[in-house]
């Protein structure tokens, strides 16, 4: 199994880069925006925001003024997200599915290696993939503010933060293993998974609307993940974390039982 996972791992290493190359300039780019507007003009910007929107920018919109309040919305900045997102998707979907689709999995499985360990391979590179991400994305902004004397910024609260969304991103993994475990080709598994992604966004976003819509938190990931609270109290809320958690590790779970079980066409 060590080898298939260092096998994985080379193989991701090119575009793991990419994106926390990418994560990384992001911030940058979004450090000089605010610094170029500043709180004198996003103040009147932010109070003329339909409620749609500023319910998409988070409850609290006068925690945009402040240099943390900014940074905490980047986070869940939609170019973030579909990052953070398309690297676990991408990844599983095209580690299992793609390979029984382009009967890879048959040389593969000839080695003195079990489907269990195929699949652990798969979820251990996922998981090391998001933990590294989330890593540039603390990492990143601790240098960018630094370069550019940005703040004060209180990063071990941002480490709590990347810390959240490390296990935000493994539960959106943990789905699209499964999803990649059951499907034979790669683009429906790598659908459902963003279907699913994106009905999870969508569900938090909609019960941030009204009050009638507020029972749908509890069926989106999105619910359990709030980097601008963890930003302000300065720690997580350890059950929010625990059920991110506990989605990955039971989707991840099944998804290696289910390929295991599996017929495979070689």
């Amino acid at each position: 199994m060590r080898a298939e996972l260092r096998r994985r791992l080379w193989f991701t290493l090119r575009a793991l880069g990419i994106y926390c190359a990418a994560i990384v300039l992001f911030e940058y780019l979004l450090v000089v925006v605010y610094e170029t507007l500043g709180t004198q003009t996003l103040g009147p910007v932010l109070q003329m925001l339909p409620p749609g929107i500023q319910a998409l920018l988070g409850n609290e919109n006068a925690r945009l003024l402040t240099p943390e309040g900014f940074l905490a919305f980047l986070f869940m900045h939609p170019f973030v997200l579909v990052l953070l997102s398309a690297f676990p998707i991408a990844f599983a979907s095209g580690a299992l599915a793609g390979e029984v689709e382009r009967r890879t999995i048959a040389l593969i499985l000839t080695r003195p290696i079990s489907r269990r360990q195929v699949a652990g391979s798969v979820a251990l590179t996922m998981t090391i993939g998001v933990a590294t991400m989330c890593a540039a994305l603390w990492g990143g902004l601790a240098v960018v503010t630094r370069i550019r004397g940005f703040g004060p910024i209180n990063l071990v609260a941002f480490s709590w933060a990347a810390a959240s969304a490390a296990a935000a991103f493994w539960a959106v993994g943990g789905v699209a293993l499964l999803s990649s475990a059951a499907a034979s080709e790669a683009g429906r598994a790598g659908g459902v998974s963003a279907a699913f992604t994106l009905a999870s966004y969508v569900a938090d976003y909609v019960a941030k609307l009204s009050p009638h819509w507020a029972w749908l938190k509890r069926y989106s990931l999105f619910a359990y993940w709030d980097p601008q609270g963890v930003v302000a109290r300065g720690g997580v809320i350890w059950s929010d974390v625990a059920v991110l958690l506990g989605v990955a590790v039971l989707t991840v779970l099944l998804g290696i039982v289910v390929f295991d079980r599996r017929d495979v066409a070689v």
